[in-house]
């Protein structure tokens, strides 16, 4: 999304334009009301206008002109705790807590509007996303962003645990373009992992992270705590490799170095932004 009503948005994360600015501006407006959207459709600029109604619009009574393919994003959380490793998409949904079954519920009625009404849908389960722009400052602070807090602040990566769960972290360049080969595909109502089908146990993330910020701090290890409930999760690429068409290429070490050097200079804007503020509000 790059403009609403003509203005250009700021350069958010497309989760957060969505969100936070059409949100914004549809409270500013009443039933009736008609809101152009400029979006990118490959490289041509397509005007969408859209008439604000008094109730959400159904799925179903979308207006097709503008899609051809729906992608669907579920994550891997539908899995749970691996029962087999590498997991298929045909693994038993093993999950045990409440976000999981969301994401179990949204890849129920996605299917579910494909065969009723014959939504155009391609289903997407990344692994452990991390990469430039990830939160470190939300309340769900993914565990590299963990610690690689506690390093900056002299404690060493923290473990709970023995260090042995391993998961399959996936870097989000490859899952852009893993959206991508999604959408030029020819499949339809098709789910499809979306990592690199290699295991990476958390104690070798850690010692990943003090090598790569040149720390010589000692990994602590705790005691599990009850509410971790997934311990293995690494799922197996050869799906959406051979249907289409997608591996991924960014190397764990590769793309930990481009997260740490953006949160780097991004702390370092964000701390001149503030500094500027302040200058401002003294003045």
């Amino acid at each position: 999304l790059l403009a609403i009503d003509g203005k250009p948005l700021p350069r958010f994360k497309p989760d957060r334009v969505v969100v936070a600015h059409v949100e914004r501006e549809v409270e500013r407006r009443v039933p009736g009301d008609t809101m152009t959207f400029t979006v990118l459709r490959g490289t041509e600029r397509v005007e969408l206008k859209a008439t604000l109604g008094d109730e959400p619009k159904l799925m179903r009574e979308a207006d097709r002109k503008y899609f051809e393919r729906l992608g669907f994003t579920a994550r891997e959380f539908v899995y749970g705790d691996a029962i087999e490793d590498p997991m298929t998409e045909d693994h038993p949904f093993n999950n045990k807590n409440f976000y999981g079954a969301t994401k179990i519920a949204g890849e129920a009625m996605a299917t579910a509007f494909h065969h009723r009404y014959g939504l155009p849908l391609v289903g997407l389960r990344y692994m452990n996303v991390y990469g430039p722009r990830q939160d470190y400052e939300g309340a769900y602070v993914a565990v590299i962003m963990k610690m690689l807090d506690a390093i900056d602040r002299g404690e060493g990566p923290t473990i709970f645990g023995d260090g042995s769960e391993a998961f399959d972290f996936v870097a989000v360049s490859d899952c852009g373009r893993a959206n991508v080969c999604a959408m030029q595909a020819d499949t339809v109502a098709r789910y499809y992992n979306v990592g690199t089908g290699k295991r990476t146990s958390l104690r070798e993330i850690a010692e990943l992270l003090l090598q790569l910020t040149g720390s010589n701090q000692q990994i602590r290890y705790q005691e599990r705590s009850q509410a971790t409930l997934v311990r293995n999760r690494v799922g197996s690429p050869k799906r959406a490799t051979t249907e289409i068409r997608f591996t991924a290429d960014v190397s764990l070490d590769v793309g930990l170095k481009q997260l740490i050097e953006w949160r780097k200079t991004h702390k370092s804007e964000v701390r001149s932004r503030q500094d500027k503020i302040r200058a401002t509000a003294v003045l």
